[in-house]
């Protein structure tokens, strides 16, 4: 089963850790497998050896590049797994899925190749808004020392400007 389908009719902040509980699993499931860490390889091949914040940058243009943003069902999280999305990419030129997924593909990326992740839920507007976003942050090393975070959303439109988050729920991948 790829697929993992999650209630959300109440959003409450316990469904919300669920649900990045639960991609946390399904990216550390998958990390050994040969098809997600070597794309990983393969897309960080041309980068300066060690340059990990340029790798973080590449797989995010990459991923960027393959992505066509699509909803859930209504009431519904359904969550493809990473191997999943990297298949619908090489038998489609592209893959179809929400921020979930999106965050997924991206942290298993990043971790397949020893870039630590972080997934961070957020809300908007008001301090009580459901969870309505989720994306991934990763902290490559920097070649003067200490991490420098590196967002993968690649959902956000491009024209799409940095709002601000009523809240934020953060879970380490």
């Amino acid at each position: 089963m790829t697929t993992v389908s999650i209630d959300t009719g109440a959003a409450t902040r316990l469904d919300a850790k669920h649900t990045l509980e639960v991609m946390k699993l399904r990216v550390r499931q998958q990390l050994a497998a040969p098809a997600v860490w070597q794309t990983a390889r393969n897309l960080v091949a041309r980068v300066t050896p060690r340059d990990e914040v340029a790798q973080a940058r590449a797989i995010r243009a990459w991923a960027l590049s393959k992505w066509r943003f699509i909803n859930d069902p209504l009431w519904h999280q359904l969550l493809e797994t990473p191997l999943s999305i990297l298949e619908q990419i090489r038998t489609k030129g592209f893959a179809q899925g929400n921020c979930a997924d999106a965050a997924m593909l991206t942290a298993a990326l990043c971790e397949a190749i020893h870039l630590p992740c972080r997934f961070v839920a957020v809300a908007f507007n008001e301090k009580t808004a459901p969870y309505s976003h989720v994306f991934t942050i990763a902290y490559p090393r920097q070649p003067t020392g200490g991490r420098m975070p590196v967002e993968m959303d690649i959902t956000r439109p491009a024209t799409a400007t940095h709002v601000v988050f009523s809240r934020r729920l953060l879970l380490e991948v």
